[in-house]
């Protein structure tokens, strides 16, 4: 699942039946009173849900609150975890999971929750997260 791959790209001592129990527990927290279920019956969860489970994960691992500082966090993560799908699969820009033993840790140096970067994310998008930042 995602979460797991979050958790191994998170996490220098990542155990994956540890991984597995908290993906279970993430799951029901973050679908806690908002129950959603799809056409043959399976729980779901919905955009809302997933939206505010990322925003979560990077305000917790993130040191301010400063627009760019989660959109480097978010583009660190995602480039770990996903990598550019197949022409033949997929449409230009999707993005495929990355297999497990493709996922390393990141290298986040963290004490609770600081960020050392280990790159920077591509110009345009400091850019935009600049952007946004000087409007609000």
């Amino acid at each position: 699942t995602m979460s797991i791959k979050l958790q191994k790209a998170l996490s220098p001592s990542f155990d994956l039946q540890q991984a597995f129990e908290c993906a279970q527990q993430d799951w029901a927290h973050d679908l806690a009173g908002k129950e959603e279920f799809d056409d043959e019956g399976h729980l779901v969860m919905t955009r809302e849900a997933f939206e505010d489970s990322i925003f979560e994960m990077a305000d917790l691992w993130c040191t301010s609150t400063k627009l760019q500082e989660y959109v480097l966090f978010l583009h660190a993560v995602l480039d770990t975890i996903a990598k550019d799908a197949a022409e033949s699969d997929a449409e230009i820009g999707s993005l495929r999971f990355k297999k497990m033993d493709q996922i390393s840790t990141y290298g986040f140096e963290t004490t609770h929750g600081t960020i050392l970067e280990k790159n920077e994310a591509p110009q345009w998008l400091a850019k935009i997260a600049e952007n946004k930042a000087k409007k609000e």
